[in-house]
């Protein structure tokens, strides 16, 4: 669960995400999948339109299950596709804007998790990024260092089970079962 802005981040892990996003994603995208499995003769002439309303669900559902995480030893950033785990002595800079960015080891590193309305921007309102950015400086500050240094870089994140559950029935429904 996010943290609003002006509470005290001196807890560790601080942890954000969407979590009644993605609940409702999630459901949605339950309910296309339950939808275009038993209405088979309902739908069975718009496929593609099933299909296009199931991808943005799909998508969704995936977008909002992104997350960032900090506690004692690294930042972890946590996209629809792909993660990276960077320590927090490798962390170089905190960017804030309309996503926040983390710089490390001379590469950016954006993470989808906590994001910052034009708004926000335009009038300087303190945010969660600039509450998540202060933490990780702060943790920063009294890491210690790695027993070893590994480059940082993306790695592959596979979606979690619901996600899968959902595609393969909306896939089921629209090119197995007999038009």
């Amino acid at each position: 669960m996010a943290t609003a802005p002006d509470e005290s981040v001196d807890r560790l892990p601080v942890v954000y995400r969407r979590l009644t996003l993605r609940i409702v994603a999630g459901i949605s995208y339950v309910g296309v999948a339950v939808l275009r499995v038993a209405d088979q003769e309902a739908t069975s002439g718009s496929r593609w339109a099933t299909l296009a309303v199931a991808a943005v669900f799909g998508f969704s559902y995936l977008w909002a299950s992104s997350d960032l995480r900090l506690d004692a030893k690294e930042v972890r950033i946590r996209n629809p596709l792909r993660q990276v785990r960077i320590p927090l002595r490798d962390v170089e800079q905190v960017v804030t804007g309309t996503n926040l960015r983390v710089v490390a080891q001379g590469r950016t590193f954006t993470a989808w998790g906590v994001e910052s309305s034009n708004l926000s921007l335009a009038t300087g309102i303190a945010t969660r990024q600039e509450t998540f950015a202060r933490a990780v400086e702060s943790a920063r500050e009294s890491a210690a260092e790695p027993p070893e240094r590994i480059p940082v870089r993306y790695r592959p994140r596979l979606p979690d089970i619901l996600w899968w559950a959902c595609t393969a029935a909306i896939v089921a429904a629209l090119f197995v079962a007999p038009s």
